[in-house]
């Protein structure tokens, strides 16, 4: 049962690392808005912070201004990274990884499947016969 349930996990987390599979469309679709509304959040924040007067380490409105700027550009950031990775799909390492990971699984179901049908005719007689004559 363990190795089936590793197998069912590596099979997931192939599926779901494969691009267009990482989200969905509504999701997607947010994660464009989102990065839309960031980028004019960032723009306005920025012409603001152009547009105060004064240096940021001695004017309380510019540091604001730049305290603003600096989240939106973070908030930007982010809000692409995020949409980038809903749409994007693994690296050549990923994808190899994921591969191996996935063929682990298989072979490990695979030998616990063969122990298993060993032992359901019964024990060896050659073992039991070695147990029983020391």
């Amino acid at each position: 049962m363990d190795a089936q349930e590793a197998l069912t996990e590596a099979e997931r987390a192939w599926r779901v690392q494969q691009q267009g599979n990482r989200a969905s469309d509504t999701s997607v679709k947010a994660a464009k808005a989102a990065v839309v509304v960031a980028r004019e959040s960032m723009e306005i924040a920025e012409r603001r912070y152009k547009g105060t007067s004064g240096e940021v380490d001695e004017d309380l409105g510019k540091a604001q201004a730049y305290q603003d700027y600096a989240a939106a550009v973070s908030h930007y950031q982010q809000a692409l990274i995020n949409y980038n990775w809903y749409t994007g799909k693994p690296t050549e390492a990923q994808q190899a990884e994921l591969d191996a990971a996935l063929a682990l699984a298989q072979a490990t179901l695979a030998q616990a499947r063969r122990d298993l049908e060993s032992v359901d005719d019964g024990p060896n007689a050659t073992e039991l016969a070695q147990a029983l004559c020391p």
